[in-house]
């Protein structure tokens, strides 16, 4: 984790400086660079300078960071720690392919979390009907 990412006052990485970071410094080769840690990591979130985040992603981008480290949140299940994982690499990965917060379906994967981690476990693991839509057409 380099230096320059890490907010001293929050005991956490600033995930904007992570993606940044990343982007300077990747194998041109690579398509898409997703970042995994087990460290806190933050944003800046309308009037809050160090928001708390799962993971951030450039939208649209080929760089993203999931973080592991508020996915253990009300749960003892591994299985449950799993699926929250799978589900918020699959929701930053969708932001470099384009796909905005889903206002759409309560169940897609691309719903914005708004700080909580119940919007992710009542997600599901694909794309709502919507979703789908706006990323075949981005394709195109």
């Amino acid at each position: 984790m380099p230096e320059s990412a890490y907010y001293k006052e929050r005991d956490r990485y600033r995930a904007d400086t992570l993606l940044n970071y990343l982007k300077r410094n990747h194998d041109t080769l690579s398509d898409i660079i997703l970042a995994l840690t087990t460290h806190d990591i933050s944003t800046s979130k309308g009037n809050i300078k160090d928001y708390g985040i799962m993971g951030l992603g450039f939208n649209p981008g080929n760089v993203c960071i999931v973080s592991s480290y508020r996915l253990s949140k009300d749960t003892k299940s591994q299985k449950q720690i799993s699926n929250r994982f799978i589900k918020v690499v699959l929701h930053e990965l969708g932001h470099n392919f384009g796909l905005t917060h889903c206002t759409y379906s309560k169940t897609c994967y691309m719903q914005d979390a708004e700080g909580s981690i119940k919007t992710i476990d009542r997600s599901e693991k694909y794309l709502c009907e919507n979703c789908r839509k706006h990323l075949i057409l981005n394709e195109q």
